[in-house]
């Protein structure tokens, strides 16, 4: 693999984990409506999704609960996203911890934490990201959770409790 196609995927996926920081989607989902579009989508999620995924991208994210997730394009994403982060009060941080590059794959593990009802969760995370021939899209992204159990228990708790509120 030449260096500048290392390069470019490398720059794209970690645009897309500099884009927008956590903090600025959280205080967009709390109800700013200066910072969310027309259809309610945060309007840094939609200039993050628009700027790294193709418009048909395919979503894998496994699970038993409700957290789990299969889609096509950008409108179930940004769905998928605002129920998740209404369900855990936003409070989600991400930390990119390693890419490994391939000639039509990426793999990023990531650190990710988050919280609700004051009761945080932990674990790694490996997406695999596939790309367009340009190396300027991301057209399939694929989960695997390191504890898929712990998920699965974190988020169908999680849901139960926002349903609760």
């Amino acid at each position: 693999m030449s260096d500048e196609r290392r390069e470019k995927i490398t720059r794209l996926i970690e645009k897309m984990f500099d884009m927008v920081p956590p903090k600025e989607v959280t205080d967009q989902m709390k109800g700013d409506e200066s910072q969310v579009d027309d259809a309610g989508v945060p309007i840094a999620l939609r200039t993050l999704a628009e700027a790294v995924f193709a418009e048909d991208i395919h979503f894998y994210i496994p699970g038993h609960g409700p957290h789990a997730f299969s889609g096509v394009g950008h409108q179930p994403y940004f769905k998928f996203n605002a129920e998740r982060m209404q369900a855990t009060e936003g409070k989600l941080s991400l930390k990119l911890l390693d890419i490994l590059i391939g000639e039509t794959h990426a793999a990023a593990l990531i650190h990710y934490r988050e919280e609700t009802a004051g009761k945080p969760f932990e674990w790694l995370r490996t997406n695999v990201f596939k790309f367009n021939d340009a190396l300027d899209k991301i057209i399939e992204v694929r989960v695997f959770e390191h504890d898929q159990h712990g998920v699965d228990a974190y988020y169908t708790h999680a849901y139960g409790a926002s349903a609760g509120r």
